[in-house]
């Protein structure tokens, strides 16, 4: 059974259709990185994916059961939306930590709201992250990528079942963005269920299990890593030539 499974799921914002019948699978342990050029939808899925917005059509299930159902025109209340979204860990472009917490505050945060205490928890996953020494800074104090280590760390701290990564290291120069890949790098290797937009080709062809490509809001290609490498559709070729250009 597979853990994620999406069906047929469209988006629209006004007349603007920007996802049209995307439908695949993810199991348990893998890693699935979604390529395209800007524009072609990845974002909003992975928006839709974590309930940031709401799928005009389709469905969503998680370990065989139906979590959202777009027929059914769900209203979802927020209560009912955080117990969804607590299975779903989402690492932003832009890091959006809290300027005024430290490293270890921003980690926290979200179980303190939900009146647990997981400091000892906390710790661990910055010592993860490569943080030891940064746990007391704010984010000012630290480098890009040690923020979106931060970030990452933030995410897991509610051990959700997927963790999804919205270009990870767009915001990052050459060498801060080996590191960040470096830790997502490591997560795969300890079979962190992930979802991943990215333009990091090399890295996508490297941790991926599965592979999409996406333009124009449609899937027009999916399979495995080799993908990468063996592209059956003009589009996926002409994308992919266009980046070994630059």
């Amino acid at each position: 059974m597979a853990l994620l499974e999406i069906r047929k799921l469209g988006k629209s914002f006004g007349d603007k259709k920007i996802l049209k019948d995307i439908s695949f699978e993810l199991e348990k342990g893998q890693t699935l990185s979604i390529i395209g050029s800007s524009g072609s939808g990845k974002t909003t899925l992975l928006r839709c994916i974590n309930f940031l917005e709401k799928a005009d059509e389709g469905t969503m299930s998680l370990n065989g059961e139906i979590i959202y159902d777009a027929a059914k025109d769900q209203d979802f209340k927020e209560k009912q939306l955080g117990l969804i979204r607590k299975h779903f860990g989402l690492v932003f472009q832009q890091f959006n930590l809290f300027p005024q917490y430290t490293a270890l505050e921003n980690v926290t945060l979200a179980s303190r709201l939900q009146g647990k205490d997981i400091k000892e928890k906390a710790i661990g996953l910055l010592e993860q992250m490569g943080l030891a020494d940064r746990m007391d800074y704010y984010p000012h104090q630290l480098s890009g990528g040690q923020q979106q280590r931060v970030a990452i760390a933030r995410a897991m701290a509610l051990d959700p079942d997927i963790l999804c990564f919205d270009e990870p290291t767009s915001a990052l120069d050459p060498l801060l963005t080996s590191e960040v890949l470096r830790v997502i790098r490591q997560l795969a290797d300890k079979k962190m269920t992930m979802i991943i937009v990215t333009h990091e080709i090399a890295f996508a062809r490297l941790v991926s299990d599965k592979v999409i490509f996406m333009d124009d809001g449609q899937i027009i290609e999916k399979g495995d890593a080799s993908l990468i490498d063996n592209p059956k559709d003009e589009r996926t070729r002409h994308f992919l030539s266009s980046l070994d250009e630059r």
